[in-house]
């Protein structure tokens, strides 16, 4: 489900940055919103379609997400959950997390 929220609001941004001249920051190509996530069952839903009893519940919104990625207007791709650089902004972590997050992240102060 959060997948389908990502990609909505990936795919809104995509539209904003194309309407406004910057279709470069959206992909190399201008067109696919790439988007990152730590949770494997969602991402291999994408990717590999199979529905069962423990996903009937999501088919609305997995059938949205996996139909944008068959027409190329999203790829999913996994990121270890310590590499997930939003968790820096969203979850309490360890100083070393977030240290490592606000580095990665550019937050750092230093010039």
């Amino acid at each position: 489900m959060a997948l389908s929220t990502t990609a909505k609001k990936g795919l809104w941004i995509a539209q904003f940055l194309e309407g406004i001249g910057y279709s470069k920051y959206i992909s190399e190509n201008k067109h696919t919103v790439k988007i990152y996530g730590d949770n494997t069952a969602s991402l291999t839903l994408v990717e590999e379609p199979q529905l069962n009893d423990r996903s009937k519940h999501i088919d609305i919104a997995y059938h949205h997400v996996r139909d944008l990625a068959e027409k190329n207007r999203i790829s999913v791709s996994y990121t270890p959950t310590r590499e997930m650089l939003s968790d820096g902004l969203t979850k309490p972590l360890s100083r070393v997390l977030f240290e490592y997050h606000r580095e990665e992240m550019g937050l750092t102060g230093k010039r």
